[in-house]
Protein backbone atom coordinates (compact mmCIF):
# COMPACT_ATOMS: atom_id res chain seq x y z
CA UNK A 1 0.00 0.00 0.00
CA UNK A 2 1.35 3.45 -0.86
CA UNK A 3 2.52 5.66 2.00
CA UNK A 4 0.03 8.37 1.02
CA UNK A 5 -2.84 5.90 1.37
CA UNK A 6 -1.58 4.77 4.79
CA UNK A 7 -1.33 8.40 5.91
CA UNK A 8 -4.98 8.92 4.96
CA UNK A 9 -6.27 5.74 6.64
CA UNK A 10 -9.00 6.27 9.22
CA UNK A 11 -10.33 3.86 11.90
CA UNK A 12 -13.85 4.05 10.45
CA UNK A 13 -12.52 2.72 7.12
CA UNK A 14 -11.18 -0.47 8.71
CA UNK A 15 -12.56 -3.99 8.74
CA UNK A 16 -12.47 -5.77 12.11
CA UNK A 17 -10.58 -9.07 12.08
CA UNK A 18 -10.51 -9.96 15.77
CA UNK A 19 -10.25 -8.53 19.28
CA UNK A 20 -6.69 -8.83 20.58
CA UNK A 21 -7.36 -7.79 24.17
CA UNK A 22 -10.29 -6.52 26.21
CA UNK A 23 -9.46 -4.69 29.44
CA UNK A 24 -12.69 -4.16 31.42
CA UNK A 25 -10.87 -2.54 34.36
CA UNK A 26 -9.09 -0.03 32.15
CA UNK A 27 -12.18 0.44 29.95
CA UNK A 28 -10.03 -0.31 26.88
CA UNK A 29 -10.23 -2.67 23.93
CA UNK A 30 -7.53 -3.52 21.40
CA UNK A 31 -8.69 -4.67 17.96
CA UNK A 32 -6.85 -6.03 14.94
CA UNK A 33 -8.24 -4.58 11.74
CA UNK A 34 -7.36 -4.44 8.07
CA UNK A 35 -7.54 -1.59 5.61
CA UNK A 36 -10.36 -1.45 3.10
CA UNK A 37 -8.33 -3.08 0.34
CA UNK A 38 -6.90 -5.68 2.74
CA UNK A 39 -3.27 -4.79 1.98
CA UNK A 40 -2.29 -3.60 5.47
CA UNK A 41 -3.06 -4.47 9.07
CA UNK A 42 -3.95 -1.93 11.72
CA UNK A 43 -4.45 -1.93 15.47
CA UNK A 44 -7.30 0.23 16.74
CA UNK A 45 -7.39 1.02 20.47
CA UNK A 46 -10.59 2.31 22.04
CA UNK A 47 -10.43 3.93 25.50
CA UNK A 48 -13.42 5.20 27.45
CA UNK A 49 -12.56 8.69 28.56
CA UNK A 50 -12.61 9.52 32.30
CA UNK A 51 -15.81 11.01 33.64
CA UNK A 52 -15.79 14.74 34.30
CA UNK A 53 -18.10 16.52 36.73
CA UNK A 54 -20.00 18.02 33.80
CA UNK A 55 -20.54 14.55 32.32
CA UNK A 56 -21.88 13.21 35.61
CA UNK A 57 -24.17 16.20 36.07
CA UNK A 58 -25.56 15.72 32.56
CA UNK A 59 -26.35 12.06 33.27
CA UNK A 60 -27.90 12.35 36.74
CA UNK A 61 -29.64 15.70 36.29
CA UNK A 62 -30.51 15.69 32.59
CA UNK A 63 -33.62 14.24 31.00
CA UNK A 64 -31.84 12.67 28.03
CA UNK A 65 -30.44 9.61 29.84
CA UNK A 66 -32.51 6.49 29.12
CA UNK A 67 -32.72 4.06 32.05
CA UNK A 68 -34.04 0.49 32.11
CA UNK A 69 -34.23 -1.11 35.54
CA UNK A 70 -33.14 -4.76 35.72
CA UNK A 71 -32.68 -5.30 39.48
CA UNK A 72 -34.16 -4.01 42.71
CA UNK A 73 -33.73 -5.27 46.28
CA UNK A 74 -34.43 -3.10 49.31
CA UNK A 75 -32.49 0.15 48.77
CA UNK A 76 -30.36 -1.25 45.93
CA UNK A 77 -31.31 -0.92 42.27
CA UNK A 78 -29.48 -1.40 38.96
CA UNK A 79 -30.16 -0.02 35.48
CA UNK A 80 -29.00 -0.26 31.91
CA UNK A 81 -28.27 3.36 31.08
CA UNK A 82 -27.94 5.12 27.75
CA UNK A 83 -26.53 8.61 28.38
CA UNK A 84 -26.57 11.36 25.75
CA UNK A 85 -24.16 10.78 22.81
CA UNK A 86 -21.56 13.35 24.00
CA UNK A 87 -21.15 11.29 27.20
CA UNK A 88 -20.19 8.22 25.16
CA UNK A 89 -17.07 9.76 23.67
CA UNK A 90 -14.05 7.45 23.40
CA UNK A 91 -10.38 8.01 22.66
CA UNK A 92 -9.34 6.23 19.45
CA UNK A 93 -5.70 5.34 18.71
CA UNK A 94 -4.64 3.69 15.47
CA UNK A 95 -1.35 1.99 14.60
CA UNK A 96 -1.12 1.54 10.84
CA UNK A 97 0.57 -0.30 9.29
CA UNK A 98 0.88 -2.78 12.17
CA UNK A 99 3.58 -5.46 12.05
CA UNK A 100 3.74 -8.77 13.90
CA UNK A 101 5.59 -7.20 16.84
CA UNK A 102 2.80 -4.63 17.24
CA UNK A 103 0.16 -7.36 17.12
CA UNK A 104 2.02 -9.46 19.72
CA UNK A 105 2.44 -6.43 21.98
CA UNK A 106 -1.30 -5.72 22.17
CA UNK A 107 -2.46 -9.35 22.35
CA UNK A 108 -3.44 -10.87 25.70
CA UNK A 109 -0.43 -12.77 27.04
CA UNK A 110 0.74 -14.63 30.09
CA UNK A 111 3.21 -12.59 32.12
CA UNK A 112 6.07 -13.78 34.29
CA UNK A 113 8.30 -12.10 36.86
CA UNK A 114 11.98 -12.90 36.29
CA UNK A 115 14.82 -12.12 38.67
CA UNK A 116 17.59 -11.22 36.27
CA UNK A 117 21.21 -11.94 37.20
CA UNK A 118 24.33 -10.77 35.33
CA UNK A 119 24.77 -14.29 33.95
CA UNK A 120 21.15 -14.46 32.76
CA UNK A 121 21.48 -11.03 31.18
CA UNK A 122 24.56 -12.14 29.25
CA UNK A 123 23.13 -15.47 28.13
CA UNK A 124 19.50 -14.55 27.41
CA UNK A 125 18.64 -10.85 27.62
CA UNK A 126 21.51 -9.33 25.67
CA UNK A 127 21.23 -11.74 22.73
CA UNK A 128 17.52 -10.92 22.55
CA UNK A 129 18.27 -7.16 22.59
CA UNK A 130 20.72 -7.58 19.73
CA UNK A 131 17.95 -9.03 17.56
CA UNK A 132 15.64 -6.01 17.97
CA UNK A 133 15.51 -4.05 14.69
CA UNK A 134 16.87 -0.53 15.07
CA UNK A 135 13.62 0.85 13.64
CA UNK A 136 11.72 -0.40 16.70
CA UNK A 137 14.01 1.60 18.99
CA UNK A 138 13.65 4.91 17.16
CA UNK A 139 11.21 6.22 19.79
CA UNK A 140 13.83 5.50 22.49
CA UNK A 141 16.60 7.21 20.52
CA UNK A 142 14.32 10.21 19.97
CA UNK A 143 14.02 10.63 23.75
CA UNK A 144 17.74 10.06 24.40
CA UNK A 145 18.64 12.58 21.69
CA UNK A 146 16.17 15.06 23.26
CA UNK A 147 14.06 15.21 20.08
CA UNK A 148 10.78 14.07 21.67
CA UNK A 149 8.85 14.00 24.98
CA UNK A 150 11.10 16.55 26.69
CA UNK A 151 8.01 18.17 28.19
CA UNK A 152 7.62 14.93 30.20
CA UNK A 153 11.26 14.73 31.32
CA UNK A 154 11.47 14.42 35.11
CA UNK A 155 15.19 13.91 35.70
CA UNK A 156 18.40 13.54 33.71
CA UNK A 157 22.09 13.07 34.40
CA UNK A 158 24.96 11.42 32.54
CA UNK A 159 23.63 7.91 33.22
CA UNK A 160 19.84 8.18 33.60
CA UNK A 161 16.86 9.78 31.89
CA UNK A 162 13.48 9.55 33.62
CA UNK A 163 10.41 10.35 31.52
CA UNK A 164 6.81 10.06 32.66
CA UNK A 165 4.90 7.17 31.16
CA UNK A 166 1.56 7.67 29.45
CA UNK A 167 -0.41 6.74 32.58
CA UNK A 168 1.49 9.26 34.72
CA UNK A 169 0.68 12.06 32.31
CA UNK A 170 -3.07 11.77 32.91
CA UNK A 171 -4.79 13.95 35.52
CA UNK A 172 -4.97 12.32 38.94
CA UNK A 173 -8.74 12.61 38.96
CA UNK A 174 -11.40 14.56 37.10
CA UNK A 175 -14.28 14.84 39.57
CA UNK A 176 -12.95 17.35 42.09
CA UNK A 177 -10.93 20.44 41.26
CA UNK A 178 -8.49 21.19 42.76
CA UNK A 179 -7.54 17.61 43.80
CA UNK A 180 -7.85 16.68 47.47
CA UNK A 181 -4.65 17.40 49.41
CA UNK A 182 -4.58 13.92 51.00
CA UNK A 183 -4.06 12.20 47.64
CA UNK A 184 -0.52 11.50 46.47
CA UNK A 185 0.60 12.72 43.02
CA UNK A 186 0.59 10.21 40.20
CA UNK A 187 4.35 10.48 39.66
CA UNK A 188 6.28 9.40 42.78
CA UNK A 189 8.57 11.85 44.48
CA UNK A 190 12.21 11.74 43.44
CA UNK A 191 14.32 10.36 46.34
CA UNK A 192 16.03 12.97 48.50
CA UNK A 193 19.41 13.99 47.17
CA UNK A 194 18.33 13.78 43.50
CA UNK A 195 17.39 17.02 41.81
CA UNK A 196 14.45 17.46 39.44
CA UNK A 197 16.46 19.98 37.43
CA UNK A 198 16.53 19.23 33.75
CA UNK A 199 20.20 19.28 32.88
CA UNK A 200 21.45 19.12 29.29
CA UNK A 201 22.95 15.74 28.54
CA UNK A 202 26.71 15.56 28.08
CA UNK A 203 26.48 12.20 26.36
CA UNK A 204 27.26 12.05 22.66
CA UNK A 205 24.91 10.04 20.41
CA UNK A 206 27.78 7.76 19.42
CA UNK A 207 28.38 6.75 23.04
CA UNK A 208 24.82 5.63 23.62
CA UNK A 209 23.81 2.01 23.47
CA UNK A 210 20.44 0.48 22.75
CA UNK A 211 18.22 -0.07 25.81
CA UNK A 212 18.19 -3.54 27.23
CA UNK A 213 15.28 -5.96 27.15
CA UNK A 214 12.58 -6.26 29.79
CA UNK A 215 13.21 -7.57 33.29
CA UNK A 216 9.53 -8.12 34.18
CA UNK A 217 7.58 -8.65 30.98
CA UNK A 218 6.55 -11.06 28.32
CA UNK A 219 8.69 -11.81 25.32
CA UNK A 220 6.70 -9.48 23.08
CA UNK A 221 6.42 -6.47 25.39
CA UNK A 222 9.03 -3.77 25.87
CA UNK A 223 9.78 -2.64 29.42
CA UNK A 224 10.05 1.11 30.11
CA UNK A 225 11.25 0.93 33.70
CA UNK A 226 13.76 3.53 34.93
CA UNK A 227 16.38 0.93 35.85
CA UNK A 228 17.10 0.27 32.15
CA UNK A 229 16.80 -3.46 32.92
CA UNK A 230 20.58 -3.79 33.13
CA UNK A 231 22.55 -6.32 35.23
CA UNK A 232 22.84 -5.52 38.92
CA UNK A 233 26.58 -4.91 38.66
CA UNK A 234 26.37 -2.52 35.70
CA UNK A 235 26.91 1.30 36.08
CA UNK A 236 23.44 2.10 34.75
CA UNK A 237 21.80 -0.13 37.34
CA UNK A 238 23.78 1.42 40.14
CA UNK A 239 23.01 4.98 39.08
CA UNK A 240 19.29 4.25 38.68
CA UNK A 241 18.90 2.60 42.07
CA UNK A 242 21.21 4.82 44.13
Amino acid sequence: MATAVIDQAMPRDMKLERVLKNDPDGKSVFALCSTANGESKAIVILDKKPWSEADIRSVVEGADTKLTEFHRNDKFSKYHGRPPPPMNEVSVTMICPANEQDIDKYTTQKRFAVRETPALYASATRPFVDTIPAKQLMWVEAIIDRKAEMDHLVYEDDGVMMVKGVEARQPLQTIASPPPTHLSPVWPQIPSGISRTRRPSTRSPSSRTAPSAPCVTSAATTCRCSCSCAPADSPSYASATA
